[in-house]
């Protein structure tokens, strides 16, 4: 598994807010070109992102899911599963 890390000026609240914002997924996740749609529970656990990876016409489509959402109290807050 790749690991990414960024230093921001931010606060963890402002970070989270992004991430529970599912149609904001193609604006911080690498290859992710468009959103299809976004579960109404989104973040919660279950729930899934349907989104499109890579440039027409060469486009897949792909979902990722909520496996755990519990920001700021765990040491890795969030976990997801792509399915690409």
């Amino acid at each position: 598994m790749t690991r990414n890390t960024r230093e921001m000026a931010c606060t963890t609240d402002d970070v989270f807010r992004v991430l529970a914002n599912g149609w904001l997924y193609p604006a911080w996740v690498v290859g992710a070109s468009r959103m299809r749609d976004v579960d109404e529970s989104w973040p919660e656990p279950g729930a899934q992102l349907h989104h499109s990876v890579g440039v027409w016409p060469a486009l897949l489509d792909d979902t990722t899911e909520v496996l755990e959402w519990d920001p700021p109290r765990h040491r890795a807050p969030c976990a997801w599963l792509a399915d690409g």
